[in-house]
């Protein structure tokens, strides 16, 4: 059985001479798979891409681009042809189909590789690399130590990668890629919280209350700023006091996926203070639909239209009121960590921490609970400073 490499035409039934088939993962995610020969070593395959909705004109659109994708598998070039590029598209594929990555994560990845290359030269062959001042090269790029580093590690994780697929022979020069100084590590896990009173600045400062209200309630709930945006109002349970968390929206492709991790599924507690802001999230959002006409919304977080909440808008105006209330700019991602730096505060232990996070581990969490473990053993000390008897 050999792969035709012809695009099927309509009416035809199979890709090649194998039917494409549809698996559905526990989490509910859909693939179109299809068998095809390795023309180099007989070996049947299996190649496979994401399959959003399970309709003609999607399955269409995944029969085609699972077509290209083996046609992409079947074609190996000599060794030494291949460049930074192709290399980037091959791994890129290679990503796509593992079922256990999400799209959002491929397309971060594969974007992130693709500007290395773009700043390395897309055009240099992969058996020339050790040629490249790379260091150089992201040096001229004037971005920071942080960004630079980050670069290198996807690099590196490139490299790899086409080192275990026979790609590239030799990756000792990845031993003279450096990582560039950086941030103080004690300054650098600042920008990943917000400790009491900054917070109280940043909501003090708020004045459009949509962006006021999503804030609090990151901070309050923990939940990731894609699973609060995902949130329906039928996932809060107010019979059982919990929010039930069992996926996320992804802002950049614009669909609605499973929960990051099978630990991320699960239900958030609503303790009195969330309860009292879930209350004035349903206030505000009942007066924008009936000023706005929206009749009815699932999303409990939503735009004037009934669309999903917008990640980047709220992005830019947490980056600016806390830039002018704190001196830094704080992500949204931030507001996360900023619930653990505050149960930390409060007593509460790494585990009760992670569990409210739904991490399985986080060294983030970690590092913060060692950082405010710090500060306030700091305060302590200045008590006991002040301390007299007689």
């Amino acid at each position: 059985v050999v792969y035709s490499g012809k695009i099927r035409e309509r009416g035809e039934e199979m890709i090649g001479k194998y039917s494409p088939y549809v698996t559905t993962s526990p989490s509910g995610k859909m693939r179109l798979c299809c068998r095809y020969e390795d023309e180099l070593t007989g070996k049947i395959k299996t190649a496979t891409v994401a399959l959003g909705k399970d309709t003609k004109k999607a399955r269409r659109e995944a029969e085609i681009a699972l077509q290209r994708k083996i046609e992409e598998k079947l074609f190996m070039p000599d060794q030494k042809s291949i460049s930074l590029n192709d290399l980037v598209k091959l791994y890129a594929a290679d990503l796509e189909a593992d079922v256990n990555i999400t799209p959002s994560t491929v397309k971060r990845n594969t974007i992130a590789c693709k500007t290395m290359a773009n700043i390395l030269g897309g055009d240099v062959l992969l058996d020339k690399l050790d040629r490249v001042d790379i260091l150089g090269k992201l040096t001229a790029t004037g971005e920071s130590a942080g960004t630079k580093n980050e670069r290198l590690k996807r690099f590196k994780t490139l490299m790899l990668w086409a080192y275990r697929h026979g790609y590239i022979e030799n990756v000792m020069f990845l031993e003279r890629l450096t990582r560039f100084k950086d941030t103080p590590h004690k300054e650098k896990i600042a920008d990943k919280y917000l400790e009491t009173y900054e917070y109280r600045k940043i909501c003090d400062a708020m004045k459009i209350y949509k962006y006021k209200l999503f804030f609090r309630f990151l901070c309050l709930s923990g939940l990731r700023t894609g699973e609060a945006i995902a949130l329906e109002k039928e996932d809060i349970d107010l019979d059982r006091m919990a929010i039930i968390v069992n996926k996320s929206y992804d802002s950049n492709g614009k669909t609605t996926t499973h929960a990051k991790t099978e630990s991320s599924i699960g239900e958030v507690h609503i303790q009195p203070e969330l309860l009292e802001l879930l209350h004035e999230i349903d206030m505000f959002y009942k007066k924008q639909d009936l000023r706005t006409g929206v009749r009815y919304c699932k999303l409990l977080f939503h735009g004037e239209k009934g669309e999903y909440f917008s990640y980047y808008a709220f992005k830019k105006y947490l980056a600016r009121v806390s830039e002018e209330t704190i001196d830094r700019k704080i992500t949204p991602h931030a507001c996360r960590h900023t619930t653990a730096s505050l149960m930390f505060e409060q007593g509460f232990t790494i585990d009760e921490v992670q569990h409210r996070l739904r991490h399985a581990d986080s060294e983030v969490t970690r590092e913060v609970y060692t950082h405010i473990t710090k500060a306030l053993r700091q305060k302590e000390n200045e008590k006991i400073d002040r301390f007299r008897i007689g």
